[in-house]
């Protein structure tokens, strides 16, 4: 007997889409447009698995989640949440809340198919946060590379075991930073199959930072999607390891935004001329209407203050420092340790 997946989506638009990708599988799909109407039907017809997205309107996904699992009738369905909300709190609440998988959208079809056949399987995914990142975001690619190598050094130092990813699409820059033969062969996002092979691709230095790099996207020129850097994350996360995530300025704003959400640091690194603080302030305006918390940005002016951009950045509650991006500058010592405790702070009690 064919599946029956319960669809609670409010945008009939995203409610399509899954009945699409869902029937091309082979599954009966039903929707329901709000949460209300998504437990009465959960109650009342026979489902397999329900696909819950969070911003519902009257109740959210996450009260739809709570009843269902105190109700005997729906308690047992497996239930994966499918949003827009990507912030680590949110994944950690639906954790709480008895969410078996976690999906944040946008998507790969892939992997969409890859966690429904799972879930309808029985094989309940560990919902763990995503792999505690720092994001650096330069207006200067050298600067930003310098940045992200020499953390990860000086989180080594203190015992942190680090991964660098390089965001750049079919980038080897890291390799030729850390002396490494450069990766010939690009690694493939699109296949999904590469997610779960990531020990197996990634370079290690003899100071013991792992590498991922010449990464290719599902994007037209080989950029990575938002989602291809979020089943990287997702896949990063059962390791224990932390994540230094290069990403490249020109990004659309979504990904950018996004991604700042979930990092539990986000280093901004600036050169201070007048064209470079321009891009900075317009990075920092987009992450201000998408609520990025201020206090999770650091803004890092490499050189000598002459334009007068450190006042204005703090005026803003946000914390600048300046540093030349050589290997013992005690900035670097100082965002490891900031990173670690921010790292410990979102994750206590996960």
């Amino acid at each position: 007997m064919e599946s029956t997946i319960l669809i609670v989506e409010d945008d009939p638009i995203a409610a399509n889409l899954l009945q699409l990708i869902l029937g091309r599988q082979g599954y009966r799909s039903l929707t329901a447009f709000d949460g209300l109407e998504g437990l009465k039907m959960a109650r009342s017809e026979h489902i397999d698995l329900i696909l819950l997205d969070l911003m519902l309107p009257g109740i959210d996904g996450f009260e739809v989640l709570t009843r269902l699992r105190a109700d005997p009738r729906t308690a047992e369905i497996p239930v994966m949440i499918v949003s827009v909300k990507s912030q680590l709190t949110d994944r950690r609440t639906a954790a709480k809340v008895g969410a078996d998988a976690y999906l944040t959208k946008p998507y790969a079809v892939e992997e969409m198919v890859a966690k429904v056949n799972s879930l309808l399987r029985g094989e309940v995914e560990k919902i763990a946060p995503s792999a505690p990142c720092m994001m650096l975001v330069g207006t200067h690619r050298n600067d930003a590379a310098r940045a992200a190598l020499y953390t990860g050094l000086a989180l080594n130092d203190n015992g942190v075991a680090v991964t660098l990813i390089d965001l750049y699409p079919l980038s080897t820059d890291y390799s030729v930073l850390l002396g490494l033969p450069p990766r010939q062969t690009p690694i493939l996002l699109a296949d999904p199959g590469t997610t779960h092979q990531l020990a197996d691709v990634m370079e290690h230095h003899s100071s013991g930072l792992g590498l991922l790099n010449n990464l290719q996207g599902r994007g037209q020129s080989g950029q990575l999607s938002f989602g291809d850097i979020s089943s990287l994350l997702d896949a990063l996360s059962v390791q224990d390891r932390v994540v230094l995530a290069d990403l490249p300025p020109d990004y659309p704003t979504e990904v950018i935004c996004q991604l700042a959400q979930q990092a539990a640091l986000v280093l901004l690194v600036t050169r201070d001329d007048s064209a470079s603080m321009q891009k900075t302030r317009a990075t920092l305006t987009l992450m201000d209407r998408e609520k990025v918390t201020k206090e999770n940005i650091v803004v890092m002016i490499v050189g000598p203050s002459t334009s007068g951009g450190l006042p204005a950045f703090e005026q803003e509650g946000l914390r600048v420092i300046h540093a030349e991006t050589t290997p013992d500058h005690p900035v670097f010592y100082d965002l490891a340790t900031r990173v670690r405790k921010a790292m410990e702070s979102l994750f206590e009690g996960v």
